[in-house]
């Protein structure tokens, strides 16, 4: 009898979408737990690998162990070191310098600080699908 719950159970339970993930790791670097976990779900659904840091620093020792991904998000204000300083540090190390930077904030204002980081693009918070795929379509292109 327990044997034929567990089967009725089992066919009842919804499917899962397989994800492939397949077109790289992208790196978000965020202090907002909430952000990080949302641009992740919107990365894994576009089938890139999430890989999420809570502020530069981390990111850029994660980096500099010989990760290479096809993109990174990057959140402009951040303790311990911020976007800027996180961007100053990629533009010191050869490997680093190429690979695509998008800037993110919830600060209207920071889109000027685009070109300090050299970032290809910016996105206000909250990221909207779309821009995102769209945006790490064009860095793929560049890369």
């Amino acid at each position: 009898m327990v044997r034929g719950m567990n089967a009725a159970a089992t066919e009842s339970k919804p499917t899962r979408i397989k994800r492939s993930m397949d077109k790289g790791l992208v790196l978000v670097i965020d202090d907002d737990l909430d952000t990080r976990a949302a641009a992740s779900e919107l990365l894994a659904d576009m089938d890139y690998w999430p890989v999420t840091m809570r502020n530069g620093l981390e990111a850029l020792n994660y980096l500099r162990r010989g990760v290479e991904p096809v993109a990174i998000l990057i959140d402009y204000y951040m303790p311990l070191m911020d976007g800027e300083s996180f961007c100053q540090a990629l533009d010191e190390d050869p490997r680093l310098q190429k690979i695509p930077r998008i800037l993110i904030s919830a600060n209207r204002d920071a889109d000027h600080r685009q070109r300090f980081c050299g970032a290809m693009a910016f996105l206000q918070k909250p990221i909207e699908g779309s821009a995102l795929e769209q945006t790490l379509r064009q860095a793929a292109e560049k890369h």
